[in-house]
C-alpha cells in the first residue's frame, strides 16, 4: 500500500532538475537566494541554474540597498542567466556600466524596467544594439535621456510594443512644450500599442505626430501632459479608437502617477514580500538588518527573528 502511494505521490526529491529549475524560477528573490540553497546540496545546485534566473527583478530590494550591494547582485545574478535572461527590472539603476554589462547577456531581453535610472544617450545607443527582442521598455523618470535614446531603441529594438515614459511633475508655466520625444516616438516606434507618456512636455503638435505614425496603439495615457490642449470632440474620438485613453488633466488638479497603477502584468508579475518592509521604514520604525553569506556573497534582508 505505502509502495503504490510512493509511486503515484512522488516525492519531491524525485522531481527532475528541469522541473524543479522552473518552480523555483517562481519564486520570490529571497526564497530562490536565501532558503532553497540551504534545504539541501542538490536543491543549491538548482537554484542556480539559469533557468531560475531567467527573470531578475531587483525592484523592491533594491530600494534600501546601498549602490555598491546592488551592483555586486546584478553582476551575480546576470551571470547566473548565462545568456538566457528575458526580464530584468529595477529602480534607480545608477551608472551606464551596469547596464552595458546587463546588455551582455541580455540577447533574449525581451522586457527592459528601469526607471528613474541615471543612464545616458550615449549608454542606450550602445546597448539597443544588443538587445533587439525587448517588447516592454519602461525608462520614466530617466532625466538623461532624450530623443537619441528613443531613437536608438526604435530602431534597434523593431519589437516593443510597450513604451513607458512617465516624466516628473511638471508646472506648464515654468517649462515649454517640447515635441522632440514624441517625433522619435512617431518616426522609430510606429508598431506600439501601449504608449504611456504622463507629465510629457508634448504639445498637440507631438501628439498629431504619434496618432498619425503609431496606428497599431490601443492604451495611451497622456495624463498630466499639460500643454496639451484638446477639444471635446477629439477626446471623444480617441476614447473609441483606444481600448484605453487617459486624456490630460488641468493645471490646477491634483494628479500623480504612481507606479503600480501602470505596471508590465501582462510580461511579469512582481512579489508583494518585502511590501510590510517599506511600511514600516515610512512610518519611522527602524529595521534591523542582519547578513548572511551564501556563496561568498554577502545579503540582507530583514530580521524575521522573534
Amino acid at each position: 500500500m505505502e509502495e503504490k502511494f510512493e509511486e503515484e505521490n512522488p516525492s519531491w526529491a524525485d522531481m527532475l532538475p528541469d522541473a524543479l529549475a522552473k518552480i523555483f524560477s517562481r519564486l520570490s528573490l529571497e526564497d530562490k537566494l536565501a532558503v532553497i540553497p540551504r534545504v539541501c546540496r542538490r536543491w543549491k545546485h538548482i537554484s542556480q541554474d539559469a533557468v531560475c534566473w531567467q527573470s531578475i527583478d531587483l525592484d523592491e530590494w533594491s530600494r534600501s540597498r546601498s549602490p555598491d550591494t546592488i551592483e555586486r547582485m546584478i553582476k551575480m545574478l546576470v551571470n547566473r542567466s548565462s545568456g538566457c535572461l528575458r526580464e530584468f527590472s529595477i529602480l534607480s539603476l545608477r551608472s551606464d556600466a551596469t547596464l552595458c554589462f546587463i546588455a551582455r547577456s541580455g540577447q533574449l531581453l525581451q522586457v527592459l524596467r528601469i526607471p528613474y535610472s541615471g543612464v545616458t544617450d550615449e549608454c542606450v545607443c550602445q546597448v539597443a544594439p544588443k538587445v533587439p527582442w525587448i517588447t516592454y521598455l519602461d525608462i520614466s523618470g530617466c532625466a538623461s535621456l532624450s530623443k537619441v535614446a528613443l531613437q536608438a531603441f526604435g530602431e534597434h529594438c523593431r519589437s516593443i510594443t510597450h513604451l513607458k515614459r512617465v516624466m516628473y511633475p511638471q508646472i506648464s508655466s515654468m517649462v515649454s512644450s517640447n515635441d522632440e520625444e514624441a517625433f522619435a516616438i512617431a518616426q522609430h516606434m510606429p508598431q506600439l500599442k501601449r504608449l504611456e507618456m504622463s507629465y510629457g512636455l508634448l504639445s498637440n503638435s507631438g501628439l498629431k505626430a504619434v496618432l498619425e505614425r503609431c496606428t497599431n496603439l490601443e492604451f495611451l495615457d497622456l495624463r498630466g501632459c499639460w500643454h496639451l490642449d484638446l477639444e471635446e470632440n477629439f477626446i471623444k474620438e480617441c476614447k473609441k479608437r483606444f481600448e484605453v485613453f487617459h486624456e490630460p488633466v488641468g493645471e490646477n488638479d491634483v494628479y500623480y502617477t504612481h507606479d503600480l497603477d501602470l505596471d508590465a502584468s501582462d510580461c511579469y508579475s512582481d512579489s508583494d514580500l518585502f511590501s510590510d518592509m517599506w511600511d514600516s521604514e515610512s512610518d519611522g520604525i527602524g529595521i534591523f538588518m542582519h547578513e548572511e553569506e551564501i556563496n561568498g556573497t554577502l545579503y540582507f534582508w530583514p530580521d524575521t527573528s522573534p
